[in-house]
Formats: C-alpha cells, sequence, structure tokens
C-alpha cells in the first residue's frame, strides 16, 4: 500500500512516500532533484550579488556599518542554505 502526503521541509515541500511491506512501516523520500537544483543556483547568485557590493570599496566606506553587517549575515544564511541544499542533493543521488 504507498500513501502519499505532503510534508513542509526547510527548501519547500517535499512528497513522503509511505510504504507498509510485511506490516512494517517504511519511509521514503520522493524529493524532485531538480527543484534543489534551481533553489541552489538562486542561492548562488543571490550570494554573488551581495559578495559583489561588499568588494565595493565604495560601497563599504560610504554604508553605515549596521547595513554591510546586514549584509555580511545574509552571506553567511545564505551559504548555511547553500549547505544544507547540497547535502540534501547528496542524499537525493545517493538513493
Amino acid at each position: 500500500m504507498k500513501i502519499f502526503l505532503l510534508a513542509n521541509s526547510t527548501v519547500g515541500l517535499q512528497i513522503v512516500e509511505h510504504l507498509v511491506a510485511n506490516g512494517e512501516e517504511i519511509v521514503g523520500l520522493c524529493v524532485h532533484e531538480d527543484k534543489y537544483q534551481k533553489e541552489r543556483e538562486k542561492i548562488i547568485k543571490e550570494i554573488e550579488a551581495v559578495q559583489k557590493k561588499l568588494s565595493n570599496e565604495d560601497f563599504l566606506a560610504r554604508a553605515p556599518k549596521e547595513v554591510i553587517e546586514k549584509d555580511r549575515m545574509r552571506v553567511e544564511e545564505f551559504l548555511q542554505k547553500k549547505s544544507k541544499l547540497e547535502e540534501g542533493l547528496a542524499r537525493i543521488k545517493g538513493r
């Protein structure tokens, strides 16, 4: 018997497939690899844009320190999201 459910995750919706075999429930994730790839590419573009801004000496000289720090934090957040997506992609490819 197969039951398909939608579950929230940090990167959007995942389809969770529950299989019942010999009275025991086996849970497997059926995730679309292309969705993870597209999200990863989007995040990479965001990282590049903010890093470009932070490498601009003129911007650094004129911007308030709070703005610069906020952008640095954004880069860190994007790097963490990218890492999680890459972990998810590795799990998908390892199936």
